[in-house]
């Protein structure tokens, strides 16, 4: 789904500038590691 994709992105970018590199790696990773 091309939304869903959009989504992806949006919070790949969000998770690296919030988290840092870290984030950027394991995106199932990110809400779980807060």
């Amino acid at each position: 789904d091309q939304l869903r994709s959009f989504i992806s992105s949006v919070f790949s970018s969000l998770g690296a500038a919030v988290f840092g590199q870290d984030a950027m790696a394991p995106k199932v990773a990110v809400p779980q590691a807060r």
